[in-house]
């Protein structure tokens, strides 16, 4: 495999590549699909929708694969990506529907007229049948993701069984446009290339980026925490949605108690403990999660030398609960989240610190939500409140073992709070065939920054101790549906406004407009879809980028300006019909995105680093994605490719052709899941192409044009479930890494090698 190196293999290829045989081929597959389209259209019939709506879970989320069933006539529908379905063709008369999906109570709705000439709209809430899901739940044979050809994707804790995953970055690396940036075991997520800076993560509506760096860490969120994620792509980034359970009334009484128990290589513990419970109106659920990493690991260098990294000793602490209350229409729910860690930082490898370097973190946060419906309309208000603290420490000497000398650095003793409080309010308006939603936005973040060693209260030396952001967005959007002789269609506009203040700093005012345009086609043996999409957003540059606290090693930059990102997307899709015994699915995505003033740090003439603009950006990717199961999903396969070339794009600059910082070029992943009884097996892996860590790539503390090396991580997982009256115990087993591979990610950082863990957890219901 060919990696480019250097400048002028980059501009050539920048040049090269719409006459490249990759690009070539995917062309004239392209053509030939368009045709077949086209040829086989005249033999589909029009009919006539009599029943439509859309099906949903308590928390507002889109089920996909919902099975809608009409007793009397023995015929229904599935719901498709967005949650929507359509009946055709019932004759006048009374119905009675019942919905059906995999994790949830099946709902019935009795006394449907349906007129004649007259669509009739059903919409349900589905409620699931269970509060907490185990920690190590068996995998079962479902999909790995749920395909959108909007630009929102949809998953669900059933969709990531069969995918071993153990992090939120894990679930999101299989979705088209969704890059997960991994080092030293953290994962940030990019969106079609994006800086992860402009992906805004939320959990339960509470935004989880820090108002310093701009950045939010999913590595270290449980998926024991999570039921549902949802993401929306934009101009430049986008958004994350973490739901975790939802707490919604019950017809029954209900309750189950879990607990886990893990341990693994390089001294990995985990325990977990979690309880939740129905009554009448009432509803509520806590889970409690506990981690500890107490071990280092070897490595070894490119030139074969082994080395030791050190300072790998970690912990950390969760804890979520919540109560919901319903009555009628209307439901009421209040959540409370905390989180606690520390770790170590380890420095390069060549001259690794002594275990006093560390960054210590918490973060506590409270919400209160409100839903109900009334009509054709449904409406959602959070409030929330979130206060997050973080504190680097690094010793002014520091041994270096591997030389027995002593190293000496300027005593670095920095911590950062912040305040982030605000309100999100959204409203759907449903009707015949199509969709209108309102949204408001209110975000107000107080940050400040201090040199502790020094004792100042300062940001930079600019003479502010303390940033005032305020956020204020207004959302406009909706969808037309319809079907027409030929296909199914789907149009979604949307605009945003947002006005955003930077106290004593700056002001931001930007509209960004939106259109996604998406039309299938069903044959007898497959469905044919085909998408297209344009959107135009705008990112604030993060608080520590305009006024980090100067160090030795870095300065703000109070004058940045904010990024502007433009992205146009294609896609084209193959999928098997529904209720085929052979399942499988192939997707092809094209994108071409535009970043203006796109922010890079790079060194100045005092050999410190700091943030600037660069002028445009542009970015062109492909992306191949296919899903098969076989023997009644009894195997399931599934694999990825991307292909991302984002490069400097301003002609006379002096990095024009080059590629943007830790951004691969290549990086593909694959999945195998093999399940017979109460027993499976996963094993998956990942590879990522050479990529940069700096724009010029002639850093000489960066890797000096060479670029940071490639590498392939595979991983093995093995469940298995036992039932004992009413207690379920699910065993688990994996290796991670299970080739050993030593691979680098940013800079000179390693990341583990092969470790092997397990993992039991009891369900009690």
């Amino acid at each position: 495999m060919h990696f480019l190196r250097g400048k002028d293999s980059n501009m050539t290829f920048a040049r090269n590549y719409s006459r490249s045989p990759r690009a070539g081929f995917l062309f004239i597959c392209l053509i030939i699909l368009v045709q077949t389209f086209f040829l086989c259209s005249t033999a589909y019939a029009t009919y006539a929708v009599s029943i439509h709506g859309s099906v949903s879970d308590t928390s507002g989320l889109p089920l996909t694969d919902a099975h809608i069933t009409v007793v009397e006539q023995q015929t229904g529908a599935i719901s498709g990506w967005d949650g929507n379905y359509r009946i055709f063709d019932l004759p006048p008369g009374r119905y009675t529907l019942v919905f059906s999906h995999l994790g949830y109570l099946d709902g019935i709705s009795e006394n449907i007229i349906v007129h004649e000439g007259i669509p009739t709209i059903v919409n349900l809430t589905m409620v699931p049948h269970r509060l907490t899901r185990p920690v190590a739940r068996v995998r079962t044979a479902r999909h790995d993701i749920i395909s959108s050809y909007n630009q929102n994707v949809t998953i669900t804790c059933d969709n990531w069984h069969t995918t071993g995953a153990k992090k939120v970055g894990d679930v999101l690396r299989s979705v088209p446009g969704v890059n997960v940036l991994e080092g030293d075991g953290s994962q940030r997520l990019s969106l079609r290339g994006s800086p992860s800076r402009t992906v805004q993560v939320d959990l339960d509506g509470i935004p989880l980026n820090e108002a310093g760096t701009g950045e939010a860490e999913v590595g270290h969120i449980d998926l024991d925490l999570i039921d549902a994620i949802q993401v929306e792509f934009e101009g430049i980034g986008g958004k994350v949605h973490l739901q975790t359970t939802a707490f919604a009334p019950a017809d029954r009484l209900s309750h189950n108690l879990t607990a886990s128990a893990a341990h693994g290589g390089c001294k990995r513990n985990e325990l977990g403990l979690s309880t939740g419970r129905r009554y009448s109106r009432f509803s509520g659920s806590a889970i409690y999660k506990r981690k500890t990493n107490d071990g280092d690991f070897k490595y070894k260098l490119d030139d074969g030398t082994v080395h030791r990294r050190i300072n790998n000793k970690s912990r950390s602490s969760s804890f979520i609960a919540g109560i919901g209350y319903s009555k009628a229409a209307k439901h009421f729910e209040a959540g409370a989240y905390y989180e606690n860690s520390r770790r170590g930082i380890p420095g390069l490898i060549y001259a690794p610190p002594t275990p006093e370097a560390a960054l210590s973190s918490d973060r506590m946060s409270a919400r209160l939500t409100q839903r109900g419906a009334s009509g054709i309309a449904d409406w959602s208000v959070t409030g929330y409140v979130s206060n997050y603290s973080s504190r680097f420490t690094s010793p002014a000497e520091q041994y270096n073992p591997s030389s027995g000398t002593i190293i000496t650095h300027v005593h670095e003793d920095n911590r950062q709070t912040g305040l982030r409080y605000g309100l999100t309010s959204n409203s759907t308006l449903s009707l015949n065939s199509s969709r209108l939603r309102f949204g408001y936005t209110h975000r107000r973040d107080y940050y400040k920054g201090k040199d502790l060693y020094r004792n100042r209260v300062t940001i930079g030396g600019v003479g502010l101790g303390t940033a005032d952001r305020m956020l204020n967005r207004f959302d406009l959007g909706g969808q037309l549906w319809g079907r027409s002789r030929l296909l199914n269609y789907h149009i979604s506009p949307g605009i945003a406004a947002e006005l955003i203040d930077d106290e004593g700093h700056k002001s931001y005012h930007n509209i960004s407009p939106s259109l996604y345009v998406g039309a299938e086609k069903p044959f007898n043996l497959c469905s044919l879809k085909l998408t297209t999409g344009w959107g135009r957003s705008l990112s604030t540059p993060p608080f520590n980028a305009l006024f980090l606290v100067e160090n030795s090693f870095a300065v703000g930059n109070k004058n940045l300006k904010p990024e502007q990102g433009e992205s146009l997307s294609y896609g084209l899709g193959l999928s098997s019909v529904s209720g085929s015994e052979f399942h499988w699915t192939i997707d092809v995505l094209r994108t071409v995105r535009i970043t203006r003033d796109l922010i890079i740090w790079q060194r100045n003439f005092h050999g410190k680093y700091y943030p600037d603009n660069v002028d445009r950006v542009k970015a062109r990717s492909v992306e191949l994605n296919a899903s098969t199961s076989l023997f009644e999903r009894g195997l399931s396969l599934s694999g990825g490719y991307v292909f991302n070339n984002s490069v400097n794009d301003m002609p006379g600059d002096i990095n024009y052709g080059r590629m943007t910082p830790l951004v691969p070029l290549q990086s593909g992943s694959a999945s195998v899941v093999i399940r017979i009884w109460d027993t499976s097996l996963h094993l998956g892996g990942r590879w990522v192409g050479r990529r940069y860590s700096t724009e010029s790539n002639q850093d000489p503390l960066s890797t000096a044009g060479m670029g940071l090396p490639p590498y392939e991580v595979y991983d093995l997982n093995i469940s298995r479930e036992f039932r004992i009256k009413l207690t379920s115990i699910v065993t688990e087993v994996g290796i991670d890494n299970l080739l050993d591979e030593s691979y680098r990610v940013i800079e000179r950082s390693p990341m583990p090698g092969r470790m092997v863990g397990g993992k039991v957890n009891f369900v009690l219901y």
